[in-house]
């Protein structure tokens, strides 16, 4: 294998979990993410660099 993930959460799980005040984004449970693939993520603070 060659180290895929998986994201289960939705936006509005997301939103709800992390208090996130950002507009909706059209994200969705993924099962099969490869490590090239570019992925939505939450940064600890607004001007961090992840």
């Amino acid at each position: 294998m060659c180290g895929r993930f998986t994201q289960h959460l939705s936006w509005e799980e997301l939103h709800r979990l992390a208090d996130l005040i950002r507009q909706p984004r059209n994200l969705q449970p993924r099962y099969n993410i490869a490590p090239t693939t570019q992925i939505e993520v939450i940064c600890p603070e607004p001007d961090a660099e992840c």
